[in-house]
Formats: structure tokens, sequence, C-alpha cells
């Protein structure tokens, strides 16, 4: 199967031209980070995805968001081995919820044993109310680091279908990758597609732009926990050689230079960093 998602990034067109195979993209994307799922996903990135230290700025808005808005149910798109839901479930002040895991990976999935949450297998552009709760009741929506996945081109169909999900007043809070700077951007986007993948990073203020264009009301905004990304960590995620890695040194060096928590050289590689923001928007 890597050899397919091999072939399929080999032939990918020309930089901004949508892709015909657009809405298989998601789904290449995760099979092509499949070796890093499952209980290596919580080691991978200096455990930045399984430390509490690092999550608590986005467990505390979704605990806040859950206390005044009494969700009957917390969904979190994307969630990989339930991380965040198990943080919530530590929280004893918290009133009973039903907790639901959505991921496409089954990887991720198997990797949550926590009999307490339910699991999906599902897409967010697939996604229905009907399968996260049935009957009446308030739906919230939660999900960190995985609006990217989804590239420039299906972005805006994404947050249209979460929108035609939920009702008035419904909350998402969600910690994206984004960036203060358009420059910044620009920088990991190239890098990003040097290295074969969709992802897509927007500045904070673009993305905003996009939640509030499709029905989505902007509450706040607040920093997150940077995540540094060594090559070495990346080249074993999406099955780099060593000439690529030295290939997207050079070349993302040459056009943009170094930048202290943006692009840095290491000896044996470089240094990238994604910057998050936690949004918490509510449906209008």
């Amino acid at each position: 199967m890597n050899l397919y998602v091999d072939q399929f990034w080999t032939e990918r067109k020309e930089d901004n031209i949508i892709p015909e195979n657009l809405e298989n993209l998601e789904e290449l994307s995760i099979l092509r980070e499949s070796g890093v799922h499952g209980q290596r996903w919580d080691s991978i990135h200096d455990n930045y995805f399984s430390d509490p230290a690092i999550s608590s700025p986005l467990v505390e808005v979704i605990v806040e968001a859950v206390l005044d808005s009494h969700p009957t149910v917390v969904a979190d798109l994307g969630g990989g081995t339930g991380f965040i839901l198990k943080q919530l479930l530590n929280q004893n002040h918290l009133p009973s919820l039903h907790m639901v895991n959505v991921d496409i990976s089954p990887y991720q999935l198997a990797a949550c044993q926590d009999t307490r949450i339910v699991h999906l297998q599902s897409s967010l552009a697939s996604i229905s109310r009907e399968q996260l709760m049935s009957g009446k009741g308030i739906l919230m929506l939660v999900a960190r680091s995985v609006l990217h996945y989804y590239g420039q081109f299906r972005l805006d169909m994404v947050l249209n279908r979460l929108r035609s999900q939920v009702e008035a007043d419904e909350i998402f809070v969600h910690q994206s990758a984004c960036f203060q700077h358009n420059e910044d951007a620009e920088c990991l986007n190239a890098l990003y597609g040097m290295m074969g993948t969709q992802k897509w990073y927007p500045t904070i203020d673009h993305l905003r732009y996009r939640f509030v264009k499709h029905g989505w009301e902007v509450c706040s905004i607040q920093d997150a926990p940077m995540l540094r990304l060594h090559s070495r960590d990346l080249a074993d995620r999406y099955n780099l050689k060593a000439e690529q890695v030295n290939l997207i040194r050079n070349t993302i060096n040459k056009k943009y230079g170094q930048k202290p928590n943006v692009f840095t050289l290491t000896d044996d590689g470089f240094e990238s960093s994604l910057h998050y923001t936690i949004f918490k928007c509510k449906a209008i």
C-alpha cells in the first residue's frame, strides 16, 4: 500500500491545481502515516500528543465550554488514540457525558481501550449527526490537529459539512495548526509539499475568515503549545529517504532562510515548528 501512496504523490499535479482524486486525499494521507498509528502515536514528536501539560490549555477550553453549554455528547473528530477524551474523563467535576472518538484510522481507534469511549471509524467529510447521537440533545465537537489534513481545496467543504450537522449555538472547540504571519505559513506549506503531503496551513486570520464564511461565530482564540518537528521524526512518519530530507533542507533554507520557531538547520537535517491556536466556535 505504501508503494501505491508514493506513486500517487509522485504523479500529483503541479502546485495550485486541484487533483482529480480529491475525494480520496484524506484517506491517502492517513494511509501514508499509518506506520506511526496505534501505540506509537503517543510517543512521536517528543510525546506531544500524549502529554497532559501540553494538552491542558485545550482541555481547559473544552471543560469551560462543557460547563457553559451542557452537551449531551462530546465527539472528538480525528481523536486518534482517545487521549483528549480520556483527559476529559479525568475531570471529576464534569457531568456525565457520552464520549465519541471519531477517526478514520482503525489502528488509532484500536489503541483506545477505555470502555467509556465509543469508537466511530469515519472521516470528517462524511460524519453525520445521527452517527454521533440519537434523539434530541446538545452536540459538542472537539478536534486537535485535524483540519490541515484536508488541504487548501477541501477545507471549505469540511467546515460546511460540520456546520450542517450541528444546530445553532452548539460549540466546536478545535486546536488547529495556523500561523500569525503569512510568510511562516508559506514556509511550512512548501516544506510539507516537498514531503509529498496535501496538508495546508493557513494564517490565524484566514482560518477565522473561513469559519465565519460557513456559519460559525469565532467566540475566542488563544495560543496553544508549539509542536517542534525534527526531520528524523518526519522522515519516519512520511517514509522519507536521507536524500529527500537533504533536498528539503537545502531547498527550504535557500528560499526562506532560517527563522527561530519556524525553520532552522541542524547537524543531521532540520527542525521546523507548527504553531497551534485554540478556537472556540459557535454555530449561528
